[in-house]
Parts: structure tokens; sequence; C-alpha cells
């Protein structure tokens, strides 16, 4: 598989490491391999803890890149992207084992994510170019620095694990100025199996989304 990495001109990659964990490493560095020919790259349940990605700096030609459902990024990922300017036009940043926890107030910390790190991320590989975005970690904070550093974004997909702070994010959102599509994902399956599937949860489920409805309709005739 690294040989083909190296010695053929791909446009697009998709890697998941599953069955191949022993040549992460030697799987990422060949990405710069395909510096001038790649243009979509997709990373699939990978724990990037301890892994360079320094490789992704050499791809002058990266339109989209995605991290689906990945974890163990670092401040050091973030300065390793923060010396190159990427011009995606579109990024899925969707961190791993979300679905365990929901509504809890310190979700990110018992799942040991740095929203920080998360932030960082956002900022580096964003930017002007970028059209599309997909997060599944959504806070005041990720969302502001959407808005801060993506302003051509149209559209936006986001997956809520808590409807707690739909107040400060739902306002955040509605300033994007150009955004054209907005996919607000709740699941219903996955938030009641985290909560042992209950009628009371089940309640609670149907409250928060009727809060966001009532949120985002309070922010769009206005």
């Amino acid at each position: 598989f690294v040989n083909i990495i190296k010695s053929q001109p791909l446009k697009r990659i998709s890697i998941y490491t599953n069955f191949l964990e022993q040549y992460k490493k030697e799987i990422i560095y060949a990405l710069e391999y395909r510096s001038n020919t790649l243009r979509e790259l997709i990373f699939i349940y990978m724990d990037f803890k301890n892994i360079d990605l320094s490789s992704l700096t050499k791809l002058e030609n990266l339109e989209k890149l995605e991290f689906d459902n990945c974890e163990g990024f670092t401040y050091e990922h973030c300065n390793i992207f923060s010396k190159k300017k990427f011009q995606l036009k579109e990024f899925k940043l969707w961190h791993d084992d979300l679905d365990v926890i929901y509504d809890s107030d310190n979700v990110y910390d018992q799942l040991g994510i740095n929203l920080n790190v998360i932030v960082g991320m956002i900022i580096t590989l964003g930017g002007v170019s970028l059209l599309k975005l997909s997060l599944n970690i959504i806070t005041s904070e990720t969302i502001k620095a959407v808005k801060d550093s993506c302003p051509k974004i149209n559209f936006l997909h986001m997956r809520l694990i808590s409807s707690k702070h739909l107040n400060s994010i739902i306002p955040l959102i509605c300033d994007l100025s150009l955004l054209k599509i907005l996919h607000i994902q709740m699941d219903p399956d996955e938030i009641m199996n985290g909560n042992n599937g209950n009628n009371g949860n089940n309640n609670n489920n149907h409250n928060g989304s009727n809060q966001l409805v009532e949120i985002l309709g309070d922010h769009l005739i206005t």
C-alpha cells in the first residue's frame, strides 16, 4: 500500500488503519510523495497520538480533508498545521467516542478532548477558502473559531451531543453571513441508547429538539 501511494499519481486517498496499525506512521509519511496530485484525503477511525502529521503540509493541492471519528489531536499538530496556509474547500473534523456520553456538563473533559486544540485545528486548517465544514464538537468556542477564521462557509453540518448551550451557539451560527445550508444532527437512537432508552430521557430528547427549533426560529425571523 505504501508503494502505491509513493508511485501512483493518486488524487484521492482514504485511510482506515484498523488492520494496518503497524504501518500507520509509514503510510502517513508516504503522503508527501503525492504533494502535487492529491486533492482529497480522508482518515477514518485513526488515533493520531504520537503521530507526526507534517506530511500534510506538503500537499500543495489538497482541497478536501476529513478526520472521520478520529482522536489523539494535540497542540503539536496545531503547531505543524500553522506553518502552512491551507487552501481547503471542504473540512470534516469528527472526534471519536462522542456516542458514549450525552448531555453531560463536562463531556469533553471526560473523554480527554482538549477544546483549545480543536479550536486551533479549526483556525489552522480552515481559512477564507473553506466552503464546507462538518463538526461534531460544538461549543461556543468552536463555532466562534469558525465564524472568525472561515468567513466564506456556505455549508455547515454539525452534530450536537448536548442541547445545554444552544442559546450561545445559535447566534454565532446565524452570524455566518454566507451560510446557505445548515444541517443539524441530533441522533435520537444514539441519544436514547446513551441514556438507556427510558421514556424520561426520550422526553428530554424531544425537549432538546424543540428548544433547538425555537431558538433557531427566534434568530431567523429577527
